[in-house]
């Protein structure tokens, strides 16, 4: 894999202040957070994260399976790619042609669509 660019501090900065605890905890309500709230770079393209809003979650160690929870975390890869796809706009994924965005959201919203908390965004 390629080094990873530096991701802009205010990337992280507007990640904590839009979504200040864990999104999946909000989402799915499907664990007792653990640990300390961690940023999750949840895409790779052309071998490098992508670093932008939209595709960066916040999520705890246990989320993530980081930090305490390292051996015995929850972490499902596919459930933060639902959470970031979201946040994603048609404009945001247009700037990453080769992949197949719209195939991969159907398929995520068909698996965790039905799990999220009634009421929930």
């Amino acid at each position: 894999m390629k080094k990873a660019h530096q991701t802009p501090q205010w990337v992280y900065d507007t990640v904590a202040k839009e979504h200040p605890l864990c999104e999946r905890k909000i989402l799915f309500n499907d664990h007792e957070c653990k640990g300390n709230l961690t940023m999750e770079h949840v895409w790779i393209y052309a071998g490098c994260q992508i670093n932008e809003v939209w595709a960066i979650i916040h999520i705890c160690d246990w989320a993530h399976s980081t930090g305490q929870c390292q051996d015995n975390g929850g972490l499902d890869k596919q459930m933060n790619e639902f959470i970031s796809l979201r946040r994603a706009t048609p404009q945001d994924l247009v700037k990453y042609p080769r992949r197949d965005w719209i195939i991969r959201k159907r398929y995520l919203d068909f698996k965790y669509e039905k799990r999220i908390v009634k009421g929930r965004k």
